[in-house]
Order: C-alpha cells, then sequence, then structure tokens
C-alpha cells in the first residue's frame, strides 16, 4: 500500500538528515527531485508524493541503505594487515 509505504519512507528520510548528516539539497540529487520535494515531504505529514517522485525516492532509498550497510561493514585497512604475510 503506497500510503503505508510513505510512511516508512518518511521515517527513512528522517534517520538520513538525523543521523547521517544528509542534507536535503543532497538527497533531492539522488532522488533526482528538487530539494523542496524532499524537505515537504520530511516535515509536513499530510503531504504525498506523486507516482513519479514516489518511485525515485524509493529506488534512491534502497540504494542508500544498500551502502549504507556495506560502509558499516567495511573493515578499513586492518584487513589488509591481518593477512597471512608472506614468508621469505
Amino acid at each position: 500500500m503506497k500510503e503505508i509505504e510513505q510512511i516508512k519512507m518518511r521515517t527513512d528520510l528522517k534517520i538520513l538528515t538525523k543521523d547521517y548528516g544528509f542534507n536535503y539539497h543532497s538527497l533531492g540529487e539522488i532522488f533526482n527531485c528538487h530539494e523542496k520535494v524532499v524537505r515537504d515531504f520530511v516535515n509536513i505529514k499530510t503531504r504525498t508524493l506523486n507516482d513519479i517522485h514516489y518511485q525515485s525516492i524509493k529506488k534512491g532509498l534502497f540504494r542508500i541503505q544498500k551502502q549504507i550497510k556495506e560502509a558499516e561493514e567495511y573493515k578499513g585497512f586492518d584487513c589488509v594487515n591481518k593477512r597471512k604475510k608472506p614468508k621469505l
């Protein structure tokens, strides 16, 4: 149901702005829509998205969630140091 999905999307967008430091401008660029669309959707509970914005934001959120998960699992250069060193 589109209305229920938009509640989840609004929550995800609030998390991205408050916990991960995204701003509405960068989110608008990721979603290929104006930042005002994103800002109004997040801040006005009665605001709903048209079908085009709904699809682009939904796809963009999926990509961001996947990238955040990869970033949180990233071990950095520590994993390079833990590899066996070749014997000379």
